[in-house]
């Protein structure tokens, strides 16, 4: 036996493979899903409480671009559907809140109010829009496009 102390090779690890297109379409599909239900959620909870809750932009960011990662889709492609689907998905749920509160408070068809005075549910939407509502519209994007590309950390030596 040598007196010579043999150590590990240290290798970087291997870079994970570039996102394919049917990773990229499937991340894709997965947001504007995820966005649909979210969008959903968002508006029944306001036309259930009577309140906007302006963090659940937060939530629904997340949402989404965990819904993403968990399809290991990540990448500059589906972080942006993700981000933008996230702001749509808040921006939707507190539009279509507010206009189920307006049609149950006037009595109306919430199909008629988005089609003929989407106007004036705007004007709802933008009267309540307070700060803590417009951090969850700034914030969620940021959320989904943060969250698909959240990897496992690499272990030290």
């Amino acid at each position: 036996m040598s007196g010579t102390v043999r150590s590990k090779a240290t290798a970087t690890p291997a870079p994970p493979p570039a996102p394919t297109a049917g990773k990229i379409t499937a991340g894709v599909i997965t947001a504007l899903i995820s966005m649909v239900l979210c969008a959903a959620a968002y508006a029944g909870v306001i036309a259930t409480t009577r309140t906007v809750y302006g963090w659940i932009g937060l939530i629904i960011g997340g949402a989404i671009g965990s819904a993403v990662h968990r399809r290991g889709c990540g990448g500059a492609v589906t972080s942006t559907v993700s981000a933008v689907c996230s702001l749509a998905a808040t921006f939707l749920g507190q539009y279509v809140g507010f206009t189920l509160l307006a049609a149950h408070d006037l009595g109306l068809d919430p199909v008629d109010i988005l089609l003929h005075h989407s106007g004036a549910a705007l004007t709802l939407w933008q009267d309540q829009l307070g700060f803590v509502n417009l951090m969850g519209l700034v914030l969620a994007p940021v959320l989904g496009a943060v969250f698909p590309n959240i990897g496992d950390t690499p272990k030290r030596l």
